[in-house]
């Protein structure tokens, strides 16, 4: 091998460029996995440091089984008033889906005629505080009021799509929700693909 290196043992011209292929071949396969493991390497960092808009650590989620969104909440509050009381419990909610898990689509028609849609989550009066969940305006839910059917808290992003400069006090334009009000605006946050 020393000597084929230093090129002291001749091929004939045939099995020399078969030699020179492979060792160019191998050289252009090294450079590829040494560029892919670069790549591979900054993804990692990028999914690894990017803010979410919540907090993702030391999160429990519990799945509690529900035909329907009333029944699961109702099974959620009673879980709630159980372990909340448990000491190495800091805070506790619920919401119709864990972070990165499907969402609820809604659509409807605008005054403009226009259909829009966005993504929806129901969620429990403390959801913000306990997803550390950045407030922007307005304020959170209060339970047992007005807020436990009707109030909607919406990302910059809803503002941004609907061309708002503010969210608190509009309403969604549509028959079909007379009465939901935009109570606040949070940070935008990443619940599913960092892509979207």
């Amino acid at each position: 091998p020393g000597q084929l290196i230093r090129n002291r043992i001749y091929f004939d011209s045939d099995k020399s460029l078969v030699i020179r292929g492979l060792i160019i071949f191998q050289f252009s396969l090294a450079i590829v996995m040494l560029v892919s493991s670069v790549a591979v390497t900054l993804q990692m960092q990028y999914f690894t440091g990017k803010d979410l808009g919540f907090t993702k650590e030391n999160l429990l989620v519990v799945r509690i089984p529900g035909s329907s969104i009333s029944e699961g909440r109702q099974l959620a509050e009673r879980f709630i008033e159980e372990a909340g009381d448990l000491p190495f419990v800091s805070g506790i909610t619920y919401a119709s889906a864990a972070p990165g898990e499907g969402v609820l689509r809604l659509g409807y028609t605008d005054d403009q005629q226009a259909f829009r849609q966005f993504d929806a989550y129901t969620v429990g009066p403390e959801f913000l505080s306990v997803m550390g969940m950045e407030l922007i305006e307005g304020r959170s839910f209060r339970d047992g009021t007005f807020d436990s059917a009707q109030a909607l808290i919406v990302n910059e992003a809803f503002l941004r799509d609907y061309g708002w400069e503010q969210g608190v006090g509009n309403r969604l334009p549509d028959k079909d929700f007379p009465e939901h009000e935009i109570i606040s605006v949070v940070r935008d946050a990443n619940f599913s693909s960092l892509v979207d």
